[in-house]
């Protein structure tokens, strides 16, 4: 479970490693770097050896190997390095490299959620009590 890493990552985002915090916080920050208007999200694929960069409708995918070239061409060249930027994926070696490089090439707005599980565990809206399940009958106790 990714945790907020001390000190936050500069930029106000915020950057999360697997090490420190609680889940809730981790959790309401992912909620909060989600809402953000300009965000990015990279996804890491260990597995495939891939990349994939999104931001609004456009999704554009890369070799781990081509990884560093792109994405300092999209921080610097493109004007990004400020804007928010989610990172996640399988392999959590992969996705800390992908976060210390993002940070060498000076992203200052990283928010590591080290996992796609963490991203949609975040995302799902916790049942509160009164809540309806399936079928209409009530999940609090009467």
């Amino acid at each position: 479970v990714p945790r907020p890493a001390p000190g936050g990552g500069g930029g106000g985002g915020g950057a999360w490693t697997a090490d420190f915090g609680d889940e809730k916080t981790v959790a309401d920050e992912i909620r909060h770097a989600i809402r953000h208007p300009q965000l990015a999200s990279l996804e890491i694929s260990a597995a495939a050896g891939r990349a994939t960069l999104r931001r609004k409708e456009v999704t554009v995918g890369m070799d781990l190997a081509d990884l560093p070239e792109r994405m300092r061409r999209w921080g610097w060249e493109g004007e990004n390095s400020s804007k928010p930027l989610l990172l996640f994926g399988d392999d959590q070696d992969e996705v800390r490299k992908a976060h210390a490089l993002l940070r060498e090439e000076g992203f200052t707005s990283v928010s590591n959620a080290g996992t796609r599980e963490a991203v949609a565990a975040a995302l799902r809206r916790p049942r509160s009590r009164g809540d309806f399940a399936p079928g209409g009958r009530s999940t609090s106790a009467v």
